[in-house]
């Protein structure tokens, strides 16, 4: 059980990072890049929450027919993919199906799952151990975000994101 609390930090500090607390990053960025609103930006993020609270209804259903592996590998490579395609945006427009891509790998490896994950695992000290695995949230916003910001100006966005891609698939 311990292993899987483990492994739901490490799943919660990338997805809580990249996929929450990052989108400030990447508003901010897209903005100052491309010149665009921040309702031209925003707009696209707003769709993506809803998104993935539709998705977040389904999971529990999904992780009970596909497992616990291949839903976090596939919201990892949609979570994935969806960062390297906003890194290539060059029109407003292209932020809905990058966002929506997100959404995907946010619906299947945020809040939820991670309560789907560890509740088989945990009944006498289940507080114990979902409160573990959501300190990987906090981190994510501690220390995944901001470090996106010295990368974007290191490399530039489209390759910082492509890194931070690469690093969630690991």
């Amino acid at each position: 059980g311990w292993n899987v609390v483990a492994a739901t930090f490490v799943m919660a500090l990338f997805s809580f990072g990249l996929g929450f607390y990052g989108l400030t990053v990447y508003v901010a960025t897209l903005q100052r890049l491309h010149g665009w609103s921040a309702a031209a930006v925003s707009a696209p993020v707003t769709m993506y929450y809803v998104a993935g609270a539709l998705l977040t209804m389904t999971i529990s259903s999904l992780y009970g027919r596909l497992g616990p592996a291949v839903v976090v590998t596939g919201g990892s490579v949609a979570l994935a993919a969806g960062l390297a395609a906003l890194g290539c945006v060059g029109q407003p427009w292209q932020l809905y199906p990058a966002f929506l891509v997100m959404s995907v790998g946010w619906g299947a490896t945020s809040g939820a799952a991670i309560n789907i994950i560890l509740a088989p695992w945990w009944e006498r000290r289940r507080g114990l151990a979902v409160s573990i695995a959501f300190n990987g949230a906090t981190l994510g916003g501690v220390i995944v975000a901001p470090a996106l910001i010295p990368l974007i100006e290191a490399v530039g966005f489209p390759r910082a994101l492509a890194a931070a891609a690469v690093v969630l698939l690991l």
